[in-house]
Order: C-alpha cells, then sequence, then structure tokens
C-alpha cells in the first residue's frame, strides 16, 4: 500500500499551478489572487501581489500578460483579464505601507550592478531581509530603463513606497570597471540592455557564472522591463542558497504545469464586464470571479465522498494508510475507519482522473487489509453479507433450464435485488425472454458483490464458486443480466463471459412498452455502474420516448450523476452522508425520475422522490409515487419469486409461511427497523427467546414485557405485549454489537444459549 499511495501523492494534479501562474514571471499566486478579489477585499489582494511582484504599481502597467495566452476560458469566450485585475488591486487598496518584519541582521554582504528596474527589486528583497545590500550604477538617478516606458512620478513614488521600511546604501554616478572593484559576499549584475557583463556570458532569465558568487540577470539577460523585475526577485534566491551553502546553484528551467481543467469547468463560463482598462470595484469582483481555479479537480466535481469529506486524493490516501499502518502519532488507532467505509467504489474518480490514478481501489485495498488485520468494522458490512447470503440460499436461489428444456443458449440473471424490490419484474421480463427464446434458462442468485464491496476475499470467492457452478451446470450459457451492477460484477469475476443487457436486448428487439403516455416528463437517473455503458442509457431514453414520456437530463451529467448510496454499504457506514447524496440527487430536478436500477429505484422513493423503473414503463407494472418495500419485504419478495416461478414456469411452487405471523406491528413501526437494518424475523427471534427463557422485565402500567437477544452481532432490544395468540411489539432498538449474557436471570440460573 505505501507504494501506491506514494504513487497518488506523487501523480495527483491537484497542487499542480495553474496555467497562468506558470506562464507569469513573478509565478503569481493568482488563484489567491483572484479570490481576494472575488470576495471585494482589494487591500488583501494588493498585498499579495506587491509580496510576489516587488512594485506593484509598475508592473502593473508593464507587465505584457502571458497569462492571458495561456487561460482556458480564451477557447469559450474571453481570457481573464488578470492585468486589469492588478490595476484595480492598485487603485482600491486601502493600504499601500509596506510592512516591517524587524528581522535579524545578516553578515553577509551583497553588491548589485544596476540600479534598474531588475537590480532594485533585488535590493528590494535583500534589504527587506536585512541583509547589508549596496547598489551601483553609473548614472546619477535610478530606475534604468524605466524612464523611457513610464512617468517618473509613477515609478519613482511606487519605488520609494516599496522601500519605506528597508535599508540599503545607494551608489550611483559610480561606473564600475572590474569586480575586484566591488568588496562583497555575493555580486549581481543587471546593467540592463547592452550593459556590462564583465567577461561573463549572460544567458537567459537569472544567469549563476562559473565565478563563484556572481549572477547576472534582467535585461542583460534578454528579459523584458517586466521580467527583469522578476530576474531581480530569483536572483535574491539563488544568491542567498549560496551565502548559505556556499555553492553555486544550478540554472532552473521555467516553471512547467500539468494542470488539468475539467470540461466540465469549461462548461460553466460567462463573459466579463465590457469596460477596459480602469475596473469599477463592481466589475472587478466580477471579473475575478470568472476565473475558473484551474486546478485539477475532476474527481472532486464527480465525488461525493470527496466534496463531504473535503479532502483530496493525497490526503485521502495518506488517511487510509495511517489507519492502516498506525502510529504513535495518531495513537495508534485506525481514525479514518468511517471514511474508507464510505466510499461506494462506484470508480468515478478513475474515469475522471487524467493520469488514471484509482483511488476508490486504494479505499478497498485498505477495507482488505484491515479486514486481514481483524481492525475492519464488521457493523459496516454484517447486515449486506447476510442479505446476500439470503439471496444465495436455500428460499430464493434457483437455478433452471426453461420449462420442458435440458439445453440453453442463454441464462436470464436478474440478480438478487431485482426481485426483492418487485417479484413482477422477473416474472413478467423472463415471460418475455422465453416468448422470444424458449430456451432461456434462470439463474436466481447473487454476483457477490456486498462481499466485494466488504473487502471480505474469502466470501466474495465463495459467492464466484458457487455462481461459476451454476452457470456450469446450465452449460455457460449468455448471460442476460437486469442489474448494471452485475453486468459490472460479471466483468470482475468472469473475463471475457459474453453478457447482454435486459433493457438493450428489449430495446433491439423492437419491443413497445405497454404504458402509454402523453408527453409526461421524466428525468432519466443513469446508475454509477452504468457510467461507460453507452447502449443501455441510450435504450431506456429510446424505450421512454416509445412510451410517449420527454425525458430530461439531470443537472449533472450522465458521466457524474452520483450514486444513490446504495453500493459499498454506505447506509451503514455513515447514514449522514448517505442522507447527504440522496438529497443531492434528489435536488437535480423537479421532476420524476426514471430508473433503470432497481437499487436506486427504490432508494429514491423511500426518500420521497416519485420514481419509476424502466421494466414499470416497458410492461406497466407499477406508479412513480408506489412505496418502496422495507428489507423484511424484500426477503419476502425473493422467497414469493421462486414461488411464483415454481407455480407458473413448470416448478411446484410451494411457498414457505410467513414466520413472522405471530408479530403485530404499526406501519411505522414496521418502517423504523427497516431503516435501522433489523429483519423482522430478527424481532421474532428475540421475542421467542425472551419468552422461552423468561428473560424479560415487565413493566406493571402497561404489562410490556422488555428483553434483548444477541443475533450474530446484532443484539436487539424489544418491548411487546402477548395478544390473541402473537405479540404487540411496540418498541425495538437494535445496535450492532454484542453483550455477554450472564448466567443468573432474577435469581435463579439460566441457559444463557437457550
Amino acid at each position: 500500500m505505501l507504494e501506491e499511495k506514494n504513487r497518488i501523492q506523487r501523480e495527483c494534479l491537484e497542487k499542480e499551478p495553474p496555467f497562468c501562474t506558470a506562464a507569469c514571471p513573478f509565478n503569481l499566486d493568482i488563484l489567491d489572487f483572484t479570490a481576494k478579489i472575488a470576495r471585494g477585499n482589494f487591500t488583501a489582494a494588493y498585498r499579495a501581489y506587491r509580496d510576489q511582484v516587488a512594485f506593484p504599481d509598475i508592473v502593473s502597467r508593464l507587465c505584457g500578460a502571458p497569462c492571458r495566452s495561456v487561460c482556458p476560458r480564451r477557447e469559450s469566450d474571453e481570457a481573464i483579464r488578470l492585468s486589469d485585475l492588478e490595476k484595480a488591486a492598485v487603485s482600491f487598496t486601502q493600504r499601500k505601507e509596506p510592512n516591517n518584519y524587524n528581522l535579524p541582521s545578516k553578515r553577509q554582504r551583497v553588491a548589485i550592478v544596476g540600479a534598474g528596474p531588475c537590480g532594485l527589486s533585488c535590493a528590494l528583497r535583500f534589504a527587506s531581509n536585512n541583509y547589508e545590500v549596496t547598489v551601483f550604477d553609473r548614472a546619477d538617478r535610478i530606475g534604468g530603463k524605466l524612464w523611457d516606458l513610464l512617468p517618473p512620478e509613477i515609478f519613482l513614488r511606487d519605488i520609494g513606497q516599496s522601500f519605506a521600511k528597508a535599508r540599503y546604501t545607494l551608489i550611483t554616478g559610480r561606473r564600475i570597471g572590474e569586480l575586484s572593484e566591488i568588496d562583497a559576499d555575493a555580486i549581481f549584475i543587471a546593467t540592463g540592455k547592452d550593459g556590462a557583463s564583465f567577461g561573463l556570458r549572460p544567458e537567459t532569465g537569472v544567469t549563476p557564472t562559473k565565478r563563484p558568487g556572481v549572477f547576472l540577470g534582467g535585461m542583460l539577460c534578454g528579459s523584458d522591463p517586466a521580467e527583469a523585475i522578476a530576474d531581480g526577485m530569483k536572483a535574491f534566491t539563488h544568491i542567498e542558497q549560496y551565502l548559505k551553502t556556499s555553492s553555486m546553484p544550478i540554472t532552473q528551467n521555467p516553471q512547467e504545469t500539468r494542470a488539468f481543467v475539467d470540461p466540465i469547468r469549461l462548461g460553466q463560463t460567462s463573459a466579463g464586464p465590457s469596460a477596459r482598462g480602469n475596473f469599477p470595484k463592481a466589475d472587478a469582483v466580477a471579473e475575478a470571479k470568472r476565473c475558473l481555479r484551474c486546478q485539477c479537480d475532476s474527481c472532486k466535481l464527480r465525488c461525493d465522498l470527496m466534496q463531504y469529506y473535503s479532502k483530496t486524493p493525497p490526503k485521502i490516501a495518506d488517511d487510509i494508510y495511517a489507519t492502516v499502518h498506525p502510529n504513535s502519532l495518531f495513537g495508534g488507532d485506525t481514525f479514518a475507519k468511517r471514511m474508507i467505509g464510505t466510499c461506494n467504489l462506484c470508480g468515478a474518480c478513475k474515469d475522471a482522473c487524467p493520469v488514471d490514478l484509482d483511488l476508490g481501489n486504494y479505499v478497498l485495498e485498505g477495507r482488505r487489509a484491515l479486514q486481514n488485520m481483524k481492525k475492519w468494522s464488521w457493523a459496516y458490512h454484517d447486515f449486506w453479507i447476510a442479505d446476500m447470503r439470503h439471496a444465495m440460499g436455500e428460499h430464493a436461489r434457483e437455478v433452471r433450464f426453461a420449462p420442458g428444456r435440458n439445453v440453453c443458449k442463454t441464462v436470464f440473471f436478474p440478480g438478487c435485488q431485482l426481485g426483492a424490490s418487485d417479484p413482477d419484474y422477473v416474472l413478467e421480463s423472463y415471460a418475455w425472454l422465453l416468448e422470444r427464446d424458449a430456451d432461456t434458462a434462470l439463474c436466481l442468485s447473487c454476483c457477490g458483490a456486498p462481499a466485494f464491496w466488504a473487502g471480505l476475499d474469502e466470501e466474495f470467492e465463495t459467492a464466484r464458486k458457487s455462481l461459476e457452478q451454476d452457470l456450469a451446470s446450465l452449460g455457460n450459457p449468455i448471460v442476460i443480466t437486469a442489474c448494471p451492477t452485475c453486468t459490472k460484477m460479471f466483468a470482475r469475476l468472469f473475463p471475457g463471459m459474453a453478457t447482454r443487457s435486459l433493457v438493450s436486448l428489449i430495446a433491439d428487439a423492437g419491443f413497445k412498452p405497454e404504458r402509454a403516455v402523453n408527453g409526461d416528463i421524466y428525468a432519466v437517473y443513469d446508475p454509477c455502474a452504468a457510467r461507460n455503458d453507452d447502449d443501455l442509457p441510450r435504450a431506456v431514453r429510446g424505450l421512454a420516448a416509445d412510451a410517449g414520456y420527454v425525458t430530461e437530463e439531470l443537472s449533472r451529467a450522465k458521466s457524474n450523476p452520483g450514486c444513490c448510496g446504495w453500493g459499498g454499504h454506505v447506509s451503514i457506514a455513515n447514514p449522514d452522508f448517505a442522507k447527504f447524496r440522496i438529497d443531492r440527487l434528489i435536488a437535480q430536478s423537479p421532476f420524476p425520475y426514471i430508473a433503470y436500477c432497481a437499487n436506486c429505484r427504490d432508494i429514491l422513493a423511500k426518500a420521497g422522490k416519485p420514481a419509476l423503473h424502466i421494466l414499470d414503463v416497458i410492461f406497466d407494472l407499477g406508479e412513480a409515487d408506489r412505496v418502496a418495500p422495507g428489507w423484511s419485504d424484500r426477503r419476502k419478495n425473493r422467497e414469493r419469486l421462486k414461488s411464483k416461478l415454481g407455480q407458473g414456469f413448470g416448478g411446484e411452487g410451494n411457498a414457505r409461511p410467513d414466520p413472522n405471523a405471530p408479530l403485530i406491528l404499526s406501519e411505522a413501526l414496521r418502517a423504523r427497523i427497516s431503516d435501522d437494518h433489523i429483519l423482522e424475523d430478527d424481532v421474532l427471534e428475540t421475542v421467542s427467546f425472551c419468552e422461552a427463557g423468561g428473560r424479560t422485565v415487565t413493566i406493571p402500567e402497561t404489562g410490556e414485557k422488555c428483553g434483548f437477544h444477541m443475533i450474530g452481532n446484532l443484539t436487539i432490544w424489544v418491548s411487546y405485549i402477548p395478544e390473541d395468540g402473537g405479540f404487540r411489539v411496540t418498541r425495538v432498538y437494535g445496535h450492532r454489537m454484542r453483550i455477554v449474557l450472564e448466567g443468573m436471570w432474577n435469581g435463579r440460573r439460566v441457559d444463557p444459549d437457550l
């Protein structure tokens, strides 16, 4: 995991400088600068600008704005007018006086030859850091080339303001013939275009020479006046390094960037103010707000997890590694387990990443590692694994050929949740498939996704082998899937196996939906598992249009719909995040939704969003406002499905009696325990345990009996009243922890395992 963590932190582009900063000779932090102006804080923007350009009024007038040629906004409307924003910061600041940091004096002496823009900016940096600095110039005035470019009252005032708290020695009218005339620890030569180089070879930018402690820069090395000021500041960095280490630095190449701007951001463009030159304050603020803030955030734009935790991939990877490999810094605690459990492993981050980093896979590796260390929270996945086992168990699993057949070319695999949502989804779909091909076999089981999401490799392998045996018993036919997650899991489980989507198959067959409406508007919700599938989303929209629906797209693009919160066990690991996610999903459109994942449809309906499954449209099965089944009902639906398949498709159809008949529950209580992922089977088992062992406390005023029972790792507390041969349950509470039962109860010995 360490190698992958380091790769994520090394290759992630989130800290790459934006294009404008890389092109700027001063490497101005433009993101910070524009953010301050966007907030209307011109004084803070001015200070940030002054600190990086030395002479703000001069630079704002002389800068050639190389940033404009690299601004991505030029492709859509107009590049950000940063030079005008710089002028606005200078104009509207309320304070120009520089700060006095009162740094300790340095013993080294620095000499600068040339009092033009380059030499002065270098002198300002050294003087501000309390070095002993002397500036020589053959002319009797400072400014050099600035006299030909700007009115003296502007640049002299700006220079005077910048040096207000910095002290240096200025010697004008002095021509230096040889460097030996100068007694200093380091020398910077900034004599201007065609100026003296003292036999040293100028190169582009700041040039460390072969002579120790001697540097060249500015217009002498081909820079324009604004670049010359930047050279002076860069020279300070090089010279100070030499003074501290006595070694000459290597010439550095211009700053480059791998910055990436997501196309989503490029689509969020608007033309700026029409005014030129001196912006009014309001226009300057509006122009600053047009900045795209060009740092790579493609994964964050698509990942609700990163937005919820306000963390980038390098930080998340670091937290995961520290959780899996705790040390004394974090007290040895696995502190980021909840965050690790919050990822739904949808793969959106990898699909969006321009350098192909797979943070979701790193999260999964973290879960696997914690599972192996026995430190992963079983509470996050225990319910889901039990649900998977039910789908693969005797009461729900069914693998068989079509009625009267013993061979098949195709098998219908609806997955564990389609029939749990509504048995008619599977019954109608299978009936249609049999009409098309009477040899179509059937396999009711689970693809193993819950075990995969939990990082339980052994459990996942068991599910894979079971499914492999089921398909082998049918002759390994083509698999027709009805669930996008199952389709995705089959590609992982059995690479190369042929699969077809049920909905795509129906669309390709030219089937006309039975439901007919006249222009009802619905938004199509594309599940995260179908993100890289082009055929299925197109088929869904085509079938909806054939039924008369007008379909709208969500505010987030198909490649970035957001997850419904089912995948990855999120709803138990982090209920607050699950609500955050579904609320955002619902807010994307005011219209009802059409989904083509049963899980998505039910999650939307449970949150109060009217939603149809595409099979509702195809076979006219249900309305958008129908209630989603609870967890106990989902299991009953699976069992009813197996029974109905037997009754209607050549089997025996033995339905299992409802084991929860003795329970009397209000609808509100049924809904609440379902929200808490507690099954009615478990409530009945708890009541039966309490009754059989006498492990109850009775409330005299109401006659309620109270007790608890452990089912696996889940402890359930119940309050109930015996009534008419059954039990009226009044309260249920469960927590995912174990309580050790004592051997004594009310003064008598009781078998804890009863």
